[in-house]
């Protein structure tokens, strides 16, 4: 049974993993579904005094690559020169908003084998059960940035996605969590 801390900063525990052998739509769709999150806890907003929202697209990341890539994780916790860290430790490792996933994804997604793609080849990944995810950087980085993970989508028609945020859901289209928003960047694992 997997264990959902709500204190986001602890990892998840006890989930099934998917492998880079066992790799197929329905298993993305499984181990992904398993994470619940439209209703966990852990992936809910927190609405802030004078009407700000805390919201945890970058702890469904998280945990969405951990159960899909396992050491290959899009990390929550990073060393001072971006290694991953695979437990809390607010001394020697600080925690990645949505805004330093994508940084990381950038300097140092390739080393654990992640590679930027075009939206075409991520819904092919997707199709074919690999891990993919999509992200937009706020260029004022005044409001928080967003990431989400692609899901197997029906071809033609909407690519579909998970995502926590300010709405949480699964296998909604794209539009429903990015809007009119972009440049997007997509990600691939092996």
């Amino acid at each position: 049974m997997i264990i959902q801390p709500p204190q986001q900063w602890l990892p998840i525990v006890g989930a099934i993993y998917n492998t880079v052998d066992n790799r197929s739509p329905d298993q993305l769709v499984l181990t992904l579904q398993q994470l619940d999150v439209a209703h966990a806890p852990r992936y809910q907003p927190q609405h802030q005094p004078g009407g700000a929202m805390r919201t945890y697209c970058n702890i469904y990341l998280w945990d969405a690559t951990t159960v899909l890539c396992q050491q290959d994780q899009v990390p929550h916790w990073v060393d001072a020169v971006g290694a991953v860290g695979f437990q809390p430790n607010h001394v020697t490792r600080h925690e990645l908003s949505a805004l330093g996933c994508i940084e990381w994804m950038r300097e140092s997604g390739a080393s654990h084998g992640w590679s930027k793609v075009s939206p075409e080849e991520a819904r092919m990944a997707a199709q074919h059960g690999r891990p993919a995810c999509v992200f937009w950087e706020n260029p004022t980085h005044y409001l928080s940035s967003h990431v989400a993970m692609l899901l197997p989508s029906p071809d033609p028609g909407p690519q579909l996605i998970a995502q926590a945020g300010a709405e949480c859901f699964f296998g909604h289209p794209l539009a429903a969590g990015f809007g009119s928003l972009g440049p997007l960047e997509y990600w691939t694992h092996l």
